[in-house]
């Protein structure tokens, strides 16, 4: 059983031989007080202070460091690193990631258009763009479990639905505290329709959402736990420009990724290719038909 947050810190520092930057340990792995302000200092700003906010919460953050921190300490001293088959893992992971990182560099090098702009070009030219099903415009406001334990992740969406039925206003809190990216476009608004390649439980808490204003309890995806909130009943037909607009923007600047990412990548196969006639049959013949 751990000990609460309070006593161990005490006990760690009454220890001659642990020093003062440790914050805690187990099984001989220390977990240094630097690592966990690091790792503090990458979670976003309006979750850092819910993390610390009692010793318990802290206590449960620490914990699944140093069980991270002890599990890549057996690793090494199984040398497991040095293993041929994780070897192979490792580095195509690296390569993998820098290959990646190569083509997104060269797209953020590019001047972005702008796609708002191109996007009401586009209704205004387009009289099928924008005609839709019948479904449901909800906001939502996700509480991410990639930068915290998935059981702070859902409390933290549990509180905040508190203060939801307290009265706060749904789209302030989805703009200080949803951990969606897309929401500087959208406002965590978007419409769901019964076809609609989303999350399953997503789905289906935003299809079964009845009234203007009512907010599911936390829901859980992959991505973490949501809250969404019913904005309107939308029927068949088509949505005005103010409506769809974020939408279309958002599958313009897609596109636009998509077709940036293949000329970066046929930039480098349009290079010059020779091949090695007697490499190649070398291969055929050690590789072919027997």
């Amino acid at each position: 059983m751990r000990r609460p947050l309070l006593s161990a810190l005490v006990l760690i520092c009454s220890l001659p031989a642990v020093a003062s930057d440790i914050v805690a340990t187990r099984g001989g792995v220390e977990l240094r007080t630097e690592v966990v302000e690091r790792h503090l200092r990458q979670v976003p700003a309006d979750v850092r202070p819910l993390l610390v906010e009692t010793p318990e919460r802290l206590e449960t953050l620490i914990d699944s460091m140093l069980l991270e921190q002890q599990l890549y300490a057996e690793s090494q001293r199984r040398g497991l690193a040095e293993r041929e088959d994780i070897r192979k893992l490792i580095d195509a992971t690296v390569r993998e990631v820098l290959v990646r990182a190569v083509v997104d560099d060269t797209i953020a090098q590019l001047l972005v258009p702008d796609f708002q702009a191109l996007a009401r070009e586009r209704y205004l030219t387009d009289p099928e763009l924008g005609v839709v099903k019948a479904g449901k415009r909800v906001r939502h406001l996700l509480v991410s479990a990639s930068a915290v334990d998935e059981g702070i992740a859902r409390e933290r969406a549990s509180e905040l639905l508190v203060r939801v039925k307290e009265g706060e206003d749904f789209a302030d809190l989805v703009k200080r505290y949803s951990d969606d990216p897309s929401k500087e476009e959208n406002d965590g608004v978007f419409l769901v329709q019964a076809d609609s390649l989303l999350d399953p439980a997503f789905l289906t808490a935003s299809l079964a959402l009845e009234k203007v204003g009512d907010t599911t309890e936390p829901v859980k995806s992959q991505f973490g736990y949501h809250l969404i909130q019913l904005i309107e009943d939308v029927p068949a037909g088509r949505q005005p420009l103010a409506a769809v607009q974020n939408e279309i923007a958002d599958q313009l600047r897609a596109d636009w990724i998509k077709a940036e990412r293949r000329k970066a990548i046929d930039a480098f196969r349009e290079q010059p290719l020779e091949y090695n006639g007697d490499g190649i049959s070398r291969l055929r013949q050690e590789f072919g038909k027997q």
